[in-house]
């Protein structure tokens, strides 16, 4: 008997216990800062019909029927919350209680703002659109100097207009959530001179969504306005830095088209040039897009197109010559060659005015050439001969303007008595891979886009 009796006490026990755990509902929270999920697993047996009656502060606030989970929304945030669930399946009944603070609210999240247009009067901004943690509705508002322009946008983009030429300008971009939380973004800008226009523009060319930065001169002459293209290197990115850019300067002096293409990313997202394959047939397709579009949009000269592009867009300058051979007027590589694929078979059907530059110093691309291209010599020998240049070169020692920059420049040039398609070669002595007078470590004696474009500027299409 003494045996059975703590026995009995222990099943007695466990069938107390468990009673107590299927009479209580338990039920779990997760709160956000407006809105609390409450769940529960099922009570009573498999397939009951339940009803389930949820009370806050001892107010019955909803009910439901066989479900697990409910929301109570529309709380305020930073607020303590407590109630209960009671659950009902026939004669039986359960109740699990439950208690919550709401967190604060936040406003969203930092953002990128920039400016994709100027003109003299105007300033266009883009912006990514800003994430709320809190997944509510976000607007805009648009601050010129702290004072408003524009309030409660849903748009990502604004054109501020009514702006003084030349002028700089700090601006303040605010996303601005249900509860008026604020994130802002200032941005200084400033317009440019009077009937000029810059732009970064975004548009679908065959099924890529391409990009490029375009300036138009102000006060162009009457006609057609010559166009220089510039492709740039390897990782480089148009936008924002054209904006600050000393060609734009040039193009507004000289009244050309400036434009620069954005490469697409390549395998290891760094914008890259492919001179060869579909991929580079995809860019050929780009850059005579959107030439065409300066023709047809710009009043751009057809007869003055020129190509030029530093390291990997020298290499893209030099095969997008082979493509467009029939249209562009001169070329001017900087700091490229021709590779070693492309190099064997390649020729042009008509002359092709070359301009090209490179430093001596270069341990990206050789002058003399490695095994992934060809030396400068070679490529400079090929457009003689397809120019019909003459053989003999005439030697200039260029000013050594700068002696600080440890380099000199020496333009070797090869005329053409028949055409303007002469091949001139810029042999800066003593600088590494680089754009002469556009960097600090750059020789200083020449800015590269002057010697380009006096190069240029004589020569047109039907003169080839």
């Amino acid at each position: 008997m003494k045996r059975i009796l703590p026995l009995l006490s222990l099943i007695l026990l466990f069938a107390c216990s468990k009673k107590d755990d299927t009479t209580t509902l338990k039920v779990t929270v997760l709160s956000k800062y407006n809105s609390a999920k409450l769940s529960w697993e099922k009570p009573f047996t498999e397939g009951a019909e339940v009803q389930y009656k949820i009370y806050i502060n001892d107010s019955l606030v909803a009910e439901a029927n066989n479900v697990s989970y409910f929301y109570l929304r529309n709380l305020s945030p930073k607020t303590d919350y407590s109630g209960y669930v009671e659950a009902m399946s026939g004669t039986a009944s359960m109740q699990g209680t439950f208690s919550f603070t709401t967190k604060a609210n936040v406003p969203p999240e930092a953002f990128a703002v920039s400016v994709v247009g100027l003109t003299g009067d105007a300033l266009t901004l883009a912006w990514d659109a800003a994430y709320d943690p809190d997944n509510v509705f976000v607007k805009y508002n648009v601050l010129v100097g702290r004072e408003p322009v524009a309030e409660a946008l849903t748009q990502t983009s604004y054109q501020i207009t009514g702006l003084q030429a030349q002028t700089a300008y700090s601006i303040v971009v605010e996303a601005v959530d249900d509860f008026n939380n604020k994130t802002e973004v200032f941005v200084q800008a400033s317009t440019i001179k009077d009937g000029a226009q810059l732009y970064y523009l975004t548009e679908k060319h065959g099924y890529d969504m391409r990009s490029y930065g375009i300036y138009i001169p102000s006060n162009s002459p009457v006609g057609k306005v010559p166009v220089m293209m510039y492709l740039h290197g390897h990782s480089w990115h148009v936008w924002p830095e054209m904006i600050t850019r000393k060609t734009v300067q040039t193009a507004e002096r000289d009244k050309y088209i400036f434009i620069m293409p954005q490469a697409r990313g390549n395998q290891f997202g760094d914008p890259a040039w492919q001179d060869f394959g579909e991929p580079g047939l995809r860019d050929f397709n780009f850059i005579e897009n959107i030439l065409d579009t300066a023709i047809l949009k710009h009043n751009a000269d057809p007869e003055r197109l020129y190509l030029t592009g530093f390291s990997n867009g020298g290499f893209m300058t030099y095969t997008v010559a082979k493509v467009l051979e029939h249209r562009l007027a001169a070329i001017a590589p900087i700091g490229a060659s021709i590779s070693i694929y492309n190099f064997p078979r390649y020729s042009l059907q008509m002359p092709m005015p070359l301009c090209h530059m490179h430093c001596t110093g270069d341990s990206t691309v050789q002058e003399l050439g490695n095994s992934g291209h060809y030396s400068v010599y070679d490529v400079l020998d090929k457009f003689i001969a397809m120019n019909g240049a003459e053989t003999t070169a005439v030697i200039t020692e260029l000013p050594d303007r700068n002696t600080g920059d440890g380099s000199r420049v020496t333009k070797i040039e090869y005329p053409n008595e028949h055409s303007s398609a002469s091949v001139v070669y810029y042999r800066i002595k003593g600088s590494n891979h680089s754009v002469p007078g556009t960097t600090a470590s750059a020789n200083q004696d020449i800015y590269a886009f002057d010697v380009v474009w006096d190069y240029f500027k004589t020569r047109k299409l039907s003169d080839k």
